[in-house]
């Protein structure tokens, strides 16, 4: 068995933590938030791993009844359904990071519609009905929450403008336009929100892949047009759109013989096996390096990530996303102001619904309410408090971080690696030692295959559709965090020495008590 020391370093320098992992969480689209089941999803991720701002779409969907068009032509305007989520939002003290989504029947310039829920992907016909209507929603929330209240919130002009065409051939377009229709629709829509508040946060391009980011900038700072932070979103896989990686070059060509090939069939075949072994080309780190690449082109303006996970399929219902939320969450602490996970449930309403519990869906919750790993990577974030030193360790797959706080100090340990890369996975001993501090209790939160893991059940129990009452409450009794008190550490004149094995893709989170 492979061994690893690590001699903590106590005096070494230090930097506060930007805890991004609570800033935010996605969840579907807004008429999903009318349920109680989410509400009371929502109501536990926020006391439990503490997130501030949930982010939606489709705010401006028809079934929330917005905008719709009286017997005598004239527009007609109700918040009614939009109030009931706010008003729900701020009773649990939570925030809306507003999603300017999707476009109104009534103000549509087509019919061109994306997800099973039909939101309408095309700018506005008449863009001074737009702008009457943003007017009257900005002047609306003033009126109803406050001046003060408003101006804590975050205005985001669309979703993911830049996916105007297909991806995996498969139609998932957002904005039925291209980039300069976006950039009109941002600037008359950001212009109209300024005009009734020029306090309000107002931000895009919510691009997905990191795209669009320096040339937004540079039409808002050439226009005058207001800006006050950038939005983007990114998933590790995005790495192979674009020519740089051996991935991308194969789904380039893909395409292209889909394009050109009379039966696509065989071509079709390839295209799958390709898409169910996307993970071989994606490097550990790769959404590291795409974070730093966004931070650089956002030059002074506040990066925001409204949309990120690890997007594995059935893998991220398990360690491996649980481990890669701890790891990427603290690369990427000090490159943005806040991280938003996609997403809180798999109450999930873009496509027909499985009646598989564990389906390799976006939540952190299954359908039933079950949390997964993930979450319980969230919910061990959430205990973090203090200031991180710099000196970290790092040996293959492992990373080490040294977290001090007033009254706590933590060790956090993840091992993970990208599925390419698992056979080099760490499995074995780690030592640390040299903690010179009094220590009063030392307690430990584990999630790995065996702990934290209700999918690690799942798969066990061979459980399938439809599941019992008994089953469910099997499933969620393994997806409560693990936490025990550690007993077996060595404390000789104030040294510590702590022995313990780690097993792949895992997240191990030391708290000692002093």
């Amino acid at each position: 068995m492979e061994k690893v020391s690590y001699i903590l370093n106590y005096q070494s320098e230090s930097k506060p933590i930007n805890e991004i992992w609570n800033f935010s969480i996605g969840s579907c689209h807004a008429y999903t938030l009318l349920r109680s089941d989410l509400r009371e999803q929502l109501k536990i991720a926020k006391k439990e791993c503490g997130f501030k701002f949930i982010r939606f779409h489709g705010l401006f969907n028809e079934q929330m009844g917005v905008c719709f068009r009286g017997h005598d032509g004239k527009l007609v305007f109700n918040f009614n359904n939009i109030d009931n989520i706010y008003d729900y939002l701020l009773s649990i003290d939570m925030k809306p990071f507003v999603e300017i989504s999707f476009m109104p029947e009534a103000l549509a310039s087509d019919k061109s519609y994306v997800f099973r829920y039909k939101g309408n992907i095309t700018p506005p016909k008449d863009y001074n009905e737009w702008n009457l209507f943003i007017k009257t929603f900005i002047e609306h929330l003033i009126s109803r929450y406050g001046k003060e209240e408003i101006e804590s919130w975050f205005f985001e002009v669309w979703n993911e403008p830049n996916l105007g065409a297909d991806i995996y051939n498969y139609n998932v377009g957002f904005f039925y336009g291209k980039q300069k229709d976006y950039f009109k629709l941002y600037k008359e829509t950001a212009l109209t929100i300024k005009s009734v508040d020029n306090n309000l946060k107002v931000g895009g391009p919510a691009s997905s892949n990191n795209q669009w980011i320096p040339e937004f900038i540079e039409f808002c700072e050439s226009n005058n047009v207001p800006l006050d932070f950038i939005s983007t979103h990114h998933y590790p896989t995005d790495v192979i759109f674009g020519d740089n990686c051996q991935g991308g070059k194969e789904f380039k060509k893909l395409q292209e013989d889909l394009d050109k090939a009379e039966d696509k069939s065989a071509i079709w075949e390839k295209f799958n096996k390709f898409k169910s072994e996307i993970w071989k080309y994606v490097p550990k780190d790769a959404t590291y390096n795409m974070t730093l690449k966004a931070k650089e082109e956002a030059k002074n303006y506040p990066l925001y990530y409204t949309e990120q996970s690890s997007l594995s399929g059935l893998n991220t219902d398990g360690s491996f996303g649980a481990s890669y939320i701890a790891k990427i969450n603290f690369d990427n602490m000090y490159n943005v102001k806040g991280y938003s996970y996609w997403c809180l449930s798999d109450i999930f309403e873009e496509h027909y619904p499985t009646s598989e519990e564990f389906h390799g869906g976006f939540g952190l919750f299954t359908y039933h309410g079950v949390k997964k790993a993930p979450y319980n990577a969230y919910k061990l974030l959430n205990k973090i408090h203090g200031e991180k030193f710099i000196d970290e360790f790092n040996y293959n797959s492992l990373n080490i971080r040294v977290i001090k706080d007033e009254s706590k100090d933590y060790i956090l340990i993840t091992n993970f690696d990208s599925l390419y890369y698992v056979p080099g996975l760490y499995k074995g001993e780690i030592t640390l030692s040299n903690y010179n501090k009094n220590i009063k209790k030392i307690n430990v939160y584990i999630i790995d295959d065996n702990h934290s893991n209700a999918y690690h059940q799942y798969l066990k129990k061979n459980y399938t559709s439809y599941l019992s009452k008994e089953e469910l409450n099997d499933l969620i009794k393994n997806g409560s965090l693990y936490k025990k008190e550690v007993k077996d550490f060595k404390l000789e004149n104030s040294n510590l020495s702590i022995n313990f094995k780690v097993d792949g893709f895992s997240v191990v989170l030391f708290e000692i008590i002093n």
